[in-house]
């Protein structure tokens, strides 16, 4: 990685080839949101956010922005894993992580409205979400009248995501990431199965580390509060 005017340019292998994505922020925005779904792409995110802070912009203020749902809040205990993982690796501080309550057909609306009331309420300058070409087809950058919204990994599909995880040498940052979408908390492992599951063993050649498999799986359910300081 390495500046370039106001931004932070990351290099990775692509084949033979090299690519690159840029993390440049206006220096009119001070305040950032990041949304963490406990997955590769937000952890990849993250990761980058982290260390434009402390290569670019040591003031900028990070809040990590995820989404507890009832029964199965994988997704605030991964990404609390995943923010303390980055911090370390950067020698950073992100703000204290926000989490919302929702269940699982209203997961995304859900998710939009919290964010969108963090920028009416806390106030907010843009916030990023690691959506890649597997997931969406838009434009770099969008904007509307609430909120300011960053794709930086749209142009990456999984394969070039595992391809910054080898080039970063950030292994262990992955065994701390999940995708299953058939976790329960009576089977708190991928499950070989799905998409997300697929996925994973293709491009990054296993699914989970094994000493991982079952790590959350005594949570408390249905609670709607602050997780975020839980052990």
């Amino acid at each position: 990685m390495h500046k370039q005017d106001n931004g932070l340019v990351f290099t990775y292998e692509f084949g033979a080839d090299q690519s690159e994505y840029v993390i440049d922020i206006p220096k009119n925005f001070n305040k950032i949101l990041v949304q963490l779904s406990g997955g590769v792409n937000s952890a990849l995110l993250a990761y980058s956010l982290a260390q434009y802070k402390s290569k670019c912009r040591p003031e900028l203020s990070i809040t990590p922005v995820t989404m507890l749902v009832n029964d199965v809040p994988f997704d605030v205990y991964y990404a609390k894993h995943i923010i303390e993982w980055v911090e370390h690796k950067a020698d950073v501080k992100f703000e204290k992580m926000q989490t919302t309550v929702s269940n699982k057909i209203h997961y995304k609306q859900a998710l939009d409205t919290f964010t969108k009331g963090i920028y009416k309420h806390q106030g907010a300058d843009a916030h990023f979400i690691g959506l890649g070409t597997n997931d969406y087809q838009f434009e770099h950058f969008k904007q509307n009248k609430s909120t300011s919204v960053f794709y930086p990994l749209v142009k990456m599909d999984k394969s070039s995501i595992a391809k910054f995880f080898k080039s970063y040498d950030l292994t262990k940052l992955y065994d701390i990431t999940t995708g299953c979408t058939n976790r329960s908390l009576e089977e708190n492992h991928h499950c070989g199965r799905c998409t997300k599951c697929r996925e994973r063993l293709i491009y990054f050649g296993k699914m989970e580390d094994p000493d991982n498999i079952g790590r959350y799986i005594d949570l408390p359910r249905g609670l709607a509060r602050d997780w975020s300081d839980c052990e």
